[in-house]
C-alpha cells in the first residue's frame, strides 16, 4: 500500500510541475530550456473521434451498463459506505424545516 502512496504522491508533483511548465516564462524562470515530452494540455485542440463507432445496440448496453455501475458503485466504496453509516445517525432528524404549502411563510429573523 505504501507503494501505491508513493505513486500517487510522485503523479501529483509531476502534474503540478507539467502544469507550471506549460508557462514559457516560468521555463525560463526554472532554467529548463527545452522539454523532450511536454504534457498534454486537455480541452487546447478540438479531438477529433477516429474509431469506429458501435450500433446503437451497443451504445445502450453500454449506457446501460455505465448507469448501473454509476448506483452500485458507490455501495462498494469503503468510504461510501462510512458516510451511509455515519448518515444513518442523521437521517431522521430534521436539519432544516422548510414550510408546507399552505403554511405561512417566516421572515429570517423569525426563522
Amino acid at each position: 500500500m505504501e507503494d501505491v502512496y508513493w505513486l500517487y504522491e510522485q503523479a501529483v508533483k509531476k502534474a503540478m510541475i507539467d502544469y507550471i511548465l506549460l508557462e514559457q516564462s516560468e521555463m525560463v524562470r526554472i532554467g529548463v530550456f527545452r522539454m523532450f515530452q511536454p504534457a498534454p494540455f486537455y480541452g487546447q485542440e478540438r479531438l477529433v473521434y477516429k474509431g469506429f463507432l458501435a450500433s446503437r445496440e451497443v451504445q445502450r448496453k453500454n449506457r446501460i451498463s455505465r448507469s448501473v455501475l454509476e448506483e452500485t458503485l458507490s455501495l462498494t466504496s469503503t468510504y461510501m459506505l462510512e458516510i451511509q453509516k455515519m448518515w444513518r445517525e442523521y437521517e431522521d432528524k430534521l436539519l432544516l424545516e422548510l414550510p408546507r404549502p399552505g403554511q405561512d411563510y417566516i421572515t429570517i429573523d423569525e426563522f
